[in-house]
Order: C-alpha cells, then sequence, then structure tokens
C-alpha cells in the first residue's frame, strides 16, 4: 500500500471540510434516531404523557445498537482486500465510519439521558458507575455501562491516532471495540422488555457482525496502523 494513502486515511486526520464532516454526521444521526424511534415507538405506544422517556430510551438504545453495529462492520472491510470493495476509495470507508460515531455517540447519551429522567425505569445515576447499581435488571445495566467506558476509549484513542502519547497505539484500542459490541448486544437482549420482538433483529445483526470478525481475521488491513506524528 502506498504510504500517502495510509497516512491520508488514518483516524484523526479525514480530510475534506469541517462543514461536510458536520452534515454527514448530522445526517447519520437522523437516520438512526428515526429508524430507533420507529421501532420503539411501533413496539411500545405512547399511551400517556409519563411513557415519553420510555420511548426515547427504547428508541435511542435501538437506534445507537445499529449504529454501533454499522461502525464495527463499517471497520471490519478495512480488512478487505482493494479489489473486492467494489470502486470504493479506504478513505471513503474511514470517512463514513467516522460519521457513525458522533451518531452512536448523541444517540447513547440521549439513551442514558432518557432512562435517568424516567423515575420508573430503575436507574438511578450510580448506575453509570457503580456495577449492578440499577434495580431494574442490573447485570444487563451494567453491561451497557462497560460497553459505553469501552467505547469511550475506542474513540478517544482513534481521534488522537498517529500523535503523541498515543501513536501506534490507537489501532490495539480500536480492537475494543469487539467486546464493546458484544457487551451491547448481550445489554440489549437482556434489557430490552421488547426482545421477543426484535429477536430476528439481534440474531441477524450478531451473525453478521461475527461472520465480519471471522472473516476479517483472515485478511490483511486495507489501511495499516501509521508512525507518530512528529
Amino acid at each position: 500500500m502506498e504510504a500517502g494513502v495510509t497516512e491520508a486515511a488514518r483516524p484523526g486526520r479525514l480530510g475534506g471540510s469541517g462543514g461536510a464532516i458536520g452534515l454527514g454526521a448530522a445526517g447519520t444521526v437522523a437516520f438512526f434516531a428515526v429508524a430507533g424511534y420507529l421501532l420503539g415507538h411501533g413496539l411500545a405506544p405512547a399511551t400517556s404523557n409519563k411513557m415519553f422517556p420510555w420511548i426515547v430510551a427504547r428508541a435511542t438504545g435501538i437506534g445507537a445498537y445499529l449504529a454501533l453495529t454499522a461502525i464495527v462492520g463499517v471497520g471490519l472491510s478495512f480488512r478487505r482486500p482493494i479489489r473486492q470493495v467494489a470502486m470504493v476509495r479506504p478513505e471513503t470507508f474511514l470517512r463514513f465510519h467516522a460519521y457513525l460515531v458522533p451518531a452512536f455517540a448523541g444517540l447513547v447519551v440521549a439513551h442514558v439521558w432518557a432512562l435517568l429522567s424516567d423515575r420508573y425505569a430503575g436507574v438511578p445515576l450510580r448506575a453509570l458507575v457503580v456495577p449492578n447499581g440499577a434495580t431494574y435488571r442490573p447485570g444487563a445495566v451494567t453491561y451497557g455501562t462497560i460497553a459505553s467506558y469501552l467505547m469511550i476509549v475506542v474513540i478517544a484513542t482513534a481521534a488522537l491516532a498517529g500523535r503523541r502519547p498515543i501513536g501506534r497505539r490507537w489501532a490495539g484500542a480500536h480492537r475494543l471495540a469487539y467486546p464493546a459490541f458484544i457487551l451491547v448486544w448481550v445489554h440489549g437482549v437482556l434489557a430490552g422488555s421488547d426482545t421477543p420482538t426484535l429477536r430476528w433483529m439481534y440474531v441477524g445483526t450478531g451473525v453478521v457482525i461475527m461472520a465480519a470478525t471471522v472473516r476479517a481475521a483472515w485478511r490483511r488491513p486495507l489501511i495499516e496502523p501509521v508512525a507518530d506524528s512528529r
């Protein structure tokens, strides 16, 4: 691979205008928010105003899960040979990968806010830092909390890729997205009151990511870690 492609395509140095990145991120947030809302609203219609925080929590939770699935799926595509990524440059995949991150982060923040504001949800503030601190399905909530912290590490190190003191270490930290996805999957399955209705969504996305992970393990990365910036 040419050095120029690797350098330009690394996380933290995407190129392009800030306006284009912001527009892409906003569109991505809107897409996953609407997808989550349609699923959440269809499965738990509001019968009174007190249901609003729960509907928001379900909609943003489902949307965040779909966004993370897309993040991991697109990230795994970097390990496919260039000739198999039909007419799509590695930088395009990386920019789309980057657009998904603020969508996921925004939906997670909205999900947590909705749960904390719902006095019937059984998820107090201490659940964000204390394992099994929730009264509603404490184990499942704890898995989601741990996954959020893992993704904070993934996102923060990727933003500092190639810069001291992170340097090449971002690539190793990026692999934390895999256990984070598993934890989010388990969190969604165990914590969701609508899991029976959504079981095929969880089965389908889980199988796709698992198959892509196994396939990627045998592929050379499309984008290699880069040296530290001087």
